[in-house]
Formats: C-alpha cells, sequence, structure tokens
C-alpha cells in the first residue's frame, strides 16, 4: 500500500496522472509518505486545490462525462456552462488544464480579462474552442480530470488535508513563538528596570 501510494504522489508531483488505485491505501498511513507529501506540497496543493475547487468541481466532473460518453461535443459542453453562468470561466480553465498549470491566480492577458467582464465582446470564438476538438487534447483532459472520479478509492483530497494541517501547524508555532518572544522581552526589560532602581545609592 505504501508503496502505491509514494508512486501516485511521484506522479501526480511530475503531472503524470495514470495512477494505480488497486488498493485503499490512505497516505495518513506512513509517515515517509507524509514527508513525501510535505517535500512537494506547493505543486500537490495547487493541483487537488484546483480539482476538487468546490465551485467548479460538478462543471469538471460534467466535462469528464463528456469526454467518456461522447468527446467530440467537449466543445459545446464548455460553451454551454459558460454560458449557462455568464463567463468564460471554464474555458480558461481548460485551457490551463492543457498546459499542465493548476495555479488558481496565474491566468494568461485573454483570460484574466474574461473573468473579469462578461460583455458578449470578450466570449471566445468558435476557433478558440477548436482546441478541444484535437483527440490528444481531448485525452489529456480526460487523464486529468479522472483525479476527481479516483477519489474515493486514492483518497486524494487527504493529501490537501495533510497539507493545510501542516501549514496550520507552523502558523501555531511561529506565532506561539512570536508571544514568547514578546513575552521575554518584557521580563528583561522588567528586570533592567529593577536593577536600575536597586543601583540607585540613596543620598
Amino acid at each position: 500500500m505504501e508503496a502505491n501510494a509514494i508512486i501516485n504522489l511521484s506522479k501526480i508531483s511530475q503531472k503524470e496522472f495514470n495512477l494505480r488505485n488497486d488498493d485503499n491505501a490512505s497516505f495518513r498511513e506512513s509517515k515517509s509518505v507524509k514527508e513525501i507529501i510535505l517535500s512537494n506540497k506547493n505543486e500537490l496543493s495547487n493541483i487537488i486545490s484546483f480539482l476538487f475547487d468546490d465551485r467548479k468541481v460538478d462543471n469538471f466532473k460534467t466535462i469528464l462525462a463528456t469526454l467518456k460518453d461522447n468527446p467530440n461535443n467537449l466543445s459545446n459542453t464548455i460553451k454551454n456552462i459558460d454560458d449557462s453562468n455568464s463567463n468564460s470561466v471554464i474555458f480558461c480553465d481548460m485551457k490551463k488544464l492543457l498546459k499542465y498549470d493548476f495555479d488558481r491566480d496565474d491566468y494568461d492577458i485573454s483570460c484574466s480579462a474574461r473573468r473579469k467582464f462578461t460583455s458578449i465582446s470578450m466570449n471566445p470564438s468558435h476557433k478558440e474552442y477548436q482546441i478541444f476538438e484535437s483527440q490528444e487534447n481531448q485525452t489529456r483532459l480526460k487523464n486529468i480530470l479522472t483525479l476527481i472520479d479516483l477519489n474515493d478509492e486514492l483518497k486524494l483530497k487527504e493529501i490537501k488535508e495533510i497539507i493545510d494541517y501542516d501549514e496550520a501547524s507552523n502558523s501555531i508555532i511561529k506565532s506561539t513563538s512570536i508571544i514568547y518572544g514578546i513575552i521575554l522581552l518584557l521580563c528583561l526589560f522588567s528586570l533592567q528596570k529593577s536593577a536600575r532602581k536597586n543601583s540607585i545609592i540613596p543620598a
């Protein structure tokens, strides 16, 4: 189980998404697995956060269903989702996935503008949607989005939970260190003040 968890983590970190799901291993069960997660936490956190964003995951599942059942209709599915939301968010997200780009805040210039404005003139053209008609691009998107389906078997959300817990713990340690530092300075100041009083010779 631990070996498969390590293999899957290595693949995700390297943006390879043909994962092994022949067991129900938990990422929490092994200290070495946790260490691998934390040593690659930036990349892993970006990937998991992007795919399991509560605001978008249902749309991603719809796209995945289209890729499985009728991939030739992918462009229409993406366009219909964005039209129903009056924006181009999913179009832009799919473009990012094609580049294996999971940074939720970093979009190219055209998509950055489209995410801010919702006028019809900003909608992607038919030609822009054609990138989703390529079989190679459809396969790439399917491989990535399949991670959402595999979550129950692979417990992928545990990766983000482990990272979040580590960051929260580090934040508490830093805050505690600052508080102790302030208390120590106050104690030193108080001792110094007392020492000055004791050193005064009465006239």
